[in-house]
C-alpha cells in the first residue's frame, strides 16, 4: 500500500524549479564540477589566465552528483518507509527540500562561463563561501529533518 502516493497531475508546478535548484544550485558542487573538468582537461583557456570549462561535461558531472545524492536518500527512507512511497512522491519531497538553493543557483553560471583567475579569487571564491555557509547548511538541515516533512504530508 502507498501511504505516500501522487499523481504526476497533482504534481506543483514548482516542483520542477526546486528541482533545477537540487541539480544546479549547491555552490559546493558547482565549484567540484569545475574542479573536476579543469583536473581532467575539459577546459579551455580563451585567453591570458582566463578558462572556461566544457559545458556539457560540467552540467553531466552535476547531474551525476545529483544523482548519487538521490540515491543516498532514496536508500536512507525507503528503509524508514519501506514500499510505502512512490518515486514521484519522493522525488517531489527531495527537491522541495532543495528551494533554498534557488538563491545560489547564480553559482552555477558564474563557474560555468569564463573563469577569469583574479575574479574567481576575489569575486567567486567569497559569494561562493558565503552561500556555502547560509544556503547549503540550511538545505542539509532541512534535508536531514525531511521525515517531518514526509509524516506531515500523508
Amino acid at each position: 500500500m502507498h501511504v505516500f502516493d501522487k499523481k504526476l497531475s497533482e504534481v506543483k508546478p514548482w516542483a520542477i524549479l526546486w528541482l533545477l535548484a537540487a541539480v544546479f544550485g549547491n555552490p559546493v558542487y558547482n565549484v567540484l564540477a569545475y574542479m573536476i573538468c579543469d583536473g581532467l582537461g575539459y577546459s579551455a583557456e580563451v585567453s591570458t589566465n582566463v578558462t572556461q570549462v566544457s559545458t556539457g561535461l560540467y552540467i553531466v558531472i552535476l547531474l551525476m552528483i545529483f544523482g548519487v545524492r538521490y540515491v543516498v536518500y532514496r536508500i536512507v527512507y525507503v528503509v524508514r518507509f519501506k514500499e510505502q512511497m512512490t518515486t514521484l512522491f519522493f522525488i517531489e519531497a527531495f527537491a522541495e527540500r532543495h528551494k533554498f538553493q534557488l538563491i545560489s543557483l547564480v553559482t552555477f553560471f558564474m563557474w560555468m562561463g569564463e573563469v577569469e583567475g583574479n575574479v574567481a579569487g576575489f569575486f567567486y571564491f567569497p559569494i561562493t563561501l558565503g552561500l556555502t555557509l547560509t544556503v547549503t547548511i540550511v538545505t542539509i538541515n532541512r534535508l536531514f529533518r525531511m521525515s517531518k516533512y514526509l509524516a506531515k504530508n500523508i
